[in-house]
C-alpha cells in the first residue's frame, strides 16, 4: 500500500509556495482570533487542572477513572507546573492546529481545492483547533503518519513512534492506531518488526492507563445504549451541525465510496472498517460525545483516501468528500461567528467577576461539580464541592464523584451552610435560586447564557446574615 505524491496543481514551485503561505497565514490568523474570543469549558479546564494540581499517583489513577490515555495531559504538565497562565494551553493548541494545516496543505495527496477546503473545514478549523482538547494532537499525529506512509518501511522506528504516540492521545485514537498497526503487520515485511514493536509498546502503555481502578464508576465513566448514535455520527462527520436523514444517507454514501476506492488494498480496508467498527461500538454502547467524537469517522476516511493508490474510484470518492467540505466550511463560519460574538461558557466571566470584586480569597461552595470546575483555572484557591464534600479543582470521576452528581441543589445549599457555619463564604451554582432572599442569599453576579454549554451559566450568591426563613420556595432540583 503506497500513497502518491501531492498533485502538481500549480505550474511553478514559486506559485505553489505563495499559495501555501497565503492560505496557511489566513488559517493561522483566523484560528488565533477566534481562540482569543473563546471561553474554555469544563473539558478544556479539566486537562489543565489535572496537569497543574494532581500529584503523580492521582495523575495516572485518574486516567483509569476517566477512560483516556494521558499524553495531552502529560504535555501540559511542565507548562502548568511552572505557573504559566491558563491561556498557555490555548497557544500550544493553536500551534498544533497550524502545524496540522501546514502538513495537509503541503503533503496531502489530494487536489488543491480539497486541501484548502480541508484546512477550513469544521473539524480542522474549529472543533480540533479552537476547542482545546487532546484531539488536536490526534489529528496532527494522524496527518504526520499519512504524510510519511510511503516511507513507513524505510523509517520503521519513526513511523512506529508516531503510531505509538497516537495511541496515547485518547481512546478513539487508540482504536485508529491499533488498526494502523494491524495493517502494518499484515503487509508482512521484515522491516515492519521494529516499527511494530514500538507500536505495541505504545499500545500497551495506553491500555494500561485505561484499566479501571477499584473506585471507578461501575461500567465505566459513561455507559449508555444509543442505537442511533453511529448513523448520526455518519452525518455529523461530513455535515457538522446538519444531522438529518438526508445527511445520514449522504455520509453513508461517502463512506461506501471510500470502501470501494480501497477495496483491493487490504491494509487500508482494515484501517477503515476496523476503526469504524470500534467507533460504532463506543458510540452505541458507551458514549457518542458529540461532534468531537464523530469527527473520527471523517478523519479515518480522509486518512485512507490520502494513502490510497490513485484510481477512478478514489477520484470519485475524493470528489464526494470535497463536495461535503463545502457544507463543513459553512459550519466553520457559523461557529466562528457564534464564538466571536457570544460566550462558549460562562466560566471565564464568572472568574473575572470573582477576581475583579476582590472575592478570590473567600471559600466558595460549588455545585454541580462538573460544570463549576470550569471556573477553577482562574481562581487562586480550589472550590469546596458540596456534592462530594471534597476540596479540589479537577473532577476525579470516581464513585464518590458520581454520587455527588445526584445531590440536589437544595441539599447542596444545606451542606454548604453546615460546612461553612460561622464564616464568610460564597455559593456558586449553575442554576438560579428563585427568590434568593427567601433562602437567605443575595445574588452577587449572574453570567450571560452561553451558546454552546447552557449548563455553564453561573450564579454567585453570598449568605445574608441572619438568614431568613426559607419559606415555601426552593431552588430548582
Amino acid at each position: 500500500m503506497s500513497a502518491v505524491s501531492p498533485r502538481r496543481d500549480l505550474a511553478t514551485p514559486r506559485l505553489r509556495n505563495l499559495v501555501f503561505f497565503i492560505v496557511l497565514a489566513a488559517y493561522a490568523i483566523a484560528v488565533a482570533v477566534i481562540e482569543l474570543r473563546h471561553e474554555p469549558w469544563r473539558d478544556e479546564a479539566d486537562c489543565w487542572l489535572l496537569a497543574r494540581d494532581a500529584d503523580f499517583a492521582t495523575f495516572f489513577h485518574r486516567m483509569g477513572l476517566s477512560g483516556t490515555p494521558g499524553l495531552w495531559h502529560f504535555i501540559l504538565v511542565p507548562f502548568a507546573r511552572l505557573g504559566l497562565p491558563y491561556a498557555t494551553q490555548a497557544v500550544l493548541h493553536v500551534a498544533i492546529a497550524v502545524a496540522t494545516a501546514a502538513i495537509v496543505l503541503r503533503r496531502a495527496s489530494l487536489p488543491l481545492v480539497t486541501r484548502v477546503l480541508l484546512v477550513f473545514s469544521y473539524y480542522l478549523a474549529y472543533e480540533y483547533a479552537v476547542v482545546v482538547r487532546s484531539y488536536a494532537l490526534s489529528v496532527l499525529l494522524l496527518v504526520a503518519i499519512a504524510a510519511m506512509y510511503e516511507r513507513r518501511f524505510a523509517r520503521p522506528m519513526l513511523f512506529g513512534a508516531l503510531v505509538a504516540l497516537l495511541a496515547n492521545t485518547n481512546t478513539h485514537s487508540l482504536i485508529v492506531a491499533g488498526t494502523i498497526g494491524a495493517a502494518y503487520l499484515l503487509e508482512g515485511r521484515r522491516a515492519a518488526i521494529k516499527g511494530a514493536a514500538v507500536m505495541l509498546a505504545g499500545g500497551v502503555a495506553a491500555a494500561l492507563q485505561l484499566i479501571p481502578p477499584p473506585d471507578a464508576i461501575a461500567g465505566g465513566v459513561i455507559m449508555r445504549y444509543t442505537p442511533n448514535a453511529f448513523p448520526s455520527a455518519l452525518a455529523a462527520a461530513f455535515f457538522p451541525t446538519m444531522v438529518h436523514p438526508l445527511t445520514i444517507a449522504a455520509g453513508a454514501v461517502i463512506v461506501l465510496a471510500a470502501i470501494v476506492a480501497i477495496r483491493r488494498d487490504h491494509g487500508a480496508l482494515l484501517i477503515l472498517l476496523g476503526t469504524l467498527a470500534g467507533l460504532a461500538y463506543l458510540f452505541t454502547y458507551k458514549w457518542i460525545g458529540g461532534l468531537r467524537h464523530s469527527g473520527f469517522v471523517f478523519l479515518v476516511v480522509l486518512f485512507v483516501l490520502w494513502i490510497a493508490t490513485p484510481s477512478r474510484e478514489r477520484t470519485f470518492a475524493i470528489g464526494l468528500l470535497t463536495a461535503s467540505l463545502i457544507a463543513s466550511v459553512i459550519s466553520t463560519a457559523t461557529l466562528w461567528r457564534l464564538d466571536y460574538l457570544a460566550p462558549f461558557s460562562g466560566a471565564k466571566e464568572m472568574a473575572a467577576f470573582i477576581n475583579g470584586a476582590g472575592l478570590a480569597d473567600l471559600p466558595i461552595a460549588a455545585h454541580s461539580e462538573t460544570a463549576t470546575s470550569a471556573v477553577c483555572p482562574w481562581l487562586r484557591r480550589p472550590l469546596w464541592y458540596a456534592g462530594t464534600g471534597r476540596v479540589g479543582t479537577f473532577n476525579l470521576w470516581d464513585k464518590t464523584f458520581d454520587r455527588g452528581l445526584y445531590v440536589t441543589y437544595p441539599e447542596a445549599e444545606q451542606r454548604a451552610r453546615e460546612h461553612f457555619r460561622g464564616g464568610r463564604w460564597l455559593l456558586l451554582f449553575n442554576v438560579e435560586i428563585p427568590e434568593p432572599a427567601a433562602h437567605g442569599f443575595k445574588l452577587l453576579h449572574a453570567t450571560r447564557e452561553p451558546f454552546a454549554h447552557p449548563d455553564e451559566r453561573f450564579w454567585l450568591y453570598e449568605p445574608i446574615y441572619p438568614a431568613r426563613s426559607a419559606g415555601s420556595s426552593e431552588p430548582p432540583r
